[in-house]
């Protein structure tokens, strides 16, 4: 695989995952030898079907799934496959964060938003409470909430306010690499909209890295340079994502392309935090 980034923060090189199958001899291959590469501040979409092994992949990344074969680097570092101690723990997520696609699920019921961000900052940051408070003010601001949201819980906020809450709180770490699973697929299309604004802000204000993992190419035209297109756990098609929609090479990326609800939507920009 040619190199596409000359100082890449992300380098993966032949992941394979397998999971145990009826027959013992004969596992369940769910990645097979994808790699790829993501420089500073670029986008790159991971796109498939369910059970193409695109979310498998961001696990592997993350370390919440453990790799069969192949090697992943974040930040010049080698990550290895197995469980790594507290101090690494946080040291990997200062280079690297994961928003889920149902934030409901993933932020503390029990904590007002304010606490939420406020425990992500104490949990990176060696900070005075001072400091802390005027960070976390500094994520309300960017994601575009108001100061008022800090004081509500997650089940008083619409469904792309607690996204934002999710997304303020990976931003806590000052990561390089922000990792977006379906992280607007629970959303309808005009909040969706909001949000993929919203990141494509952050990335004109910052050098984070996106890596959106997502089976919509709707989404995919709104945020992303390069598009890699998975199909049962291997990458079946890559390159620009003006010449993936536009000239896909593969019948599946077509009939992924021919999926998308409204062939040509482009979200309309807003500032709104619905």
């Amino acid at each position: 695989m040619p190199e596409q980034n000359p100082t890449p923060v992300v380098r993966v090189r032949g992941l394979r995952k397998e999971f145990p199958g009826h027959d013992r001899r004969h596992p369940v291959v769910a990645v097979d030898g994808v790699g790829f590469d993501l420089g500073a501040g670029e986008a790159l979409a991971v796109v498939g079907e369910s059970g193409s092994g695109k979310t498998t992949v961001a696990r592997m990344l993350m370390g919440l799934e453990q790799r069969t074969s192949g090697t992943i680097e974040v930040c010049g570092r080698s990550r290895g496959s197995g469980r790594p101690g507290a101090a690494e723990r946080r040291r990997r997520a200062r280079e690297m964060q994961l928003v889920f696609q149902d934030p409901y699920l993933s932020l503390d019921r029990s904590q007002r938003i304010g606490d939420i961000l406020d425990t992500a900052v104490r949990l990176q940051h060696d900070l005075s409470r001072e400091a802390r408070r005027a960070r976390v003010d500094e994520l309300m601001e960017q994601v575009g909430l108001l100061p008022r949201h800090a004081t509500v819980y997650p089940r008083q906020l619409s469904g792309g306010q607690r996204q934002r809450v999710a997304i303020a709180r990976a931003l806590a770490a000052q990561p390089s690499v922000l990792v977006l699973d379906e992280a607007v697929a629970a959303l309808d299309v005009s909040v969706q909209a909001q949000v993929l604004n919203l990141l494509c802000d952050i990335r004109e204000s910052t050098d984070i890295a996106f890596l959106f993992i997502t089976h919509d190419l709707a989404v995919v035209n709104q945020v992303c340079e390069r598009t890699l297109v998975m199909r049962g756990g291997t990458v079946v098609e890559e390159g620009p994502t003006a010449r993936v929609l536009s000239s896909p090479a593969q019948e599946y990326t077509r009939r992924l392309i021919d999926a998308v609800p409204r062939p040509g939507w482009t979200p309309q920009r807003s500032g709104t935090a619905s």
